[in-house]
């Protein structure tokens, strides 16, 4: 299992277009994919999901990557994240 955390720093947090960009992005890969905030921890293919989290500018999110493509998962979404999706 591979885990990132990291502070929101872009303008949108992780709702609207960046949530679907984040969505998107997970559903590309086989692993299972779970993103927390606060006290909710909700799977990150689910735009529903990601959207009841509310993570907006500045808050700190944890992603979990558990799956046989786990290594290349955490290198994507770091990527995605650190460009602000």
């Amino acid at each position: 299992m591979k885990t990132i955390k990291h502070v929101l720093v872009n303008e949108g947090g992780l709702i609207g277009d960046n949530a679907t960009k984040f969505v998107n992005k997970c559903s590309a890969f086989k692993s299972s994919i779970t993103v927390s905030f606060g006290d909710r921890t909700v799977n990150a293919k689910s735009i529903l999901a990601v959207l009841y989290l509310r993570a907006t500018q500045f808050d700190t999110i944890e992603i979990s990557i558990c799956g046989a493509d786990e290594e290349l998962v955490q290198d994507v979404i770091k990527n995605q994240l650190k460009n602000n999706f």
